[in-house]
């Protein structure tokens, strides 16, 4: 989707603006994007495109990275899929664009058709969800819910067409298990950067909600712990990004990791977050998937934003949790 810089309605931009009424109009287009309001935002930056190329540099290039975000994460096709419609899609994941269709009488979320070895794949989703504001989990709402997980099929699109089907064809128990693993890790990063603010958050409580017992037994739940990982990673590492999350001054004795991604999975779910603040969770995803891309999904582990790693099979984890552990202690104790 292109958001043309036109020139807006007749009176949009009336004339005497004061620098409060720039300042008004700033916060507003932060405030719709931070809510996930994107169909409203579209419009105003449309409409109001003469008055926003006119705001100073530091908010221009929020607006600009606004902008991009939409762009990215609500694509052209969005209003002819949301209507129930079949719709051709190209989508852009990583740098990588996938040709694909939506089709609403689908039976699953991804379709795949092989054909003389050329994998083909349908999408599905139900349409009616999508920007819907009804409440859904955890204060989140169905639409939010709706918009991770769009992305989170294309994520899992993306290394599926990736991997070629020879060498899946060969992949024998544990090598596609390994590989569905690593797909989880993908499409859990995809759906977290691509979709709305408070769908990121949606997503970031998941991965760190995956450390919780009841989801041991999940076989691919490594890759989303993965995510929760980097979060720790990211938020420890770099506190002066994120002040609006505060720690806890003790640092717990054991279990720190279990812990610290439980705490940051009810704050995620409670509070929201700055515009600054976003901008480094959504940069923080983009450089976790770039350091796991779907070429080495052999080795079996994510690497984490400060160096260490996560087993994707967690009967190997044993070694890197102790690690994690350890540099989570240090770190936490660290932070004031």
């Amino acid at each position: 989707m292109v958001l043309a810089l036109v020139s807006g309605t007749p009176g949009a931009d009336a004339p005497g603006k004061t620098p409060a009424d720039d300042s008004a109009l700033y916060e507003r287009i932060v405030k719709l994007y931070l809510d996930g309001q994107w169909e409203e935002l579209e419009t105003d930056l449309a409409a109001k495109a003469t008055a926003l190329a006119k705001l100073p540099k530091e908010q221009a290039a929020d607006v600009a990275y606004i902008k991009q975000a939409v762009a990215d994460g609500r694509p052209a096709w969005w209003k002819a899929v949301k209507a129930g419609k079949k719709t051709p899609l190209k989508v852009t994941v990583w740098g990588k664009t996938i040709t694909t269709a939506f089709d609403p009488a689908g039976k699953s979320n991804v379709q795949t058709n092989v054909t003389n070895g050329v994998i083909t794949q349908t999408m599905t989703w139900k349409p009616d969800e999508m920007d819907n504001p009804a409440g859904a989990e955890h204060g989140f709402s169905k639409g939010e819910l709706t918009h991770l997980g769009i992305w989170q099929i294309f994520g899992s699109a993306e290394v599926m067409l990736s991997v070629p089907i020879e060498t899946q064809s060969r992949l024998n128990e544990a090598e596609r298990l390994l590989l569905n693993r690593y797909t989880d890790l993908r499409s859990e990063a995809a759906g977290i950067y691509y979709s709305s603010p408070r769908a990121r958050r949606w997503g970031l409580w998941l991965a760190c909600a995956g450390y919780m017992d009841k989801y041991a037994k999940v076989q691919t739940i490594q890759g989303r712990k993965s995510i929760g990982a980097m979060l720790m990673a990211e938020v420890l590492g770099h506190p002066e990004r994120y002040p609006s999350i505060k720690l806890p001054k003790d640092v717990p004795a054991e279990n720190a990791e279990e812990k610290l991604a439980d705490f940051l999975k009810n704050w995620m779910e409670k509070h929201a977050v700055t515009l600054a603040e976003d901008k480094s969770l959504r940069e923080a995803i983009k450089s976790f998937a770039a350091s796991n891309s779907e070429k080495g999904w052999k080795a079996g582990q994510a690497i984490l934003p400060n160096g260490l790693t996560m087993a994707l099979d967690p009967a190997a984890d044993k070694g890197p949790r102790e690690k994690r552990e350890a540099w989570v202690k240090e770190q936490w104790a660290k932070v004031k």
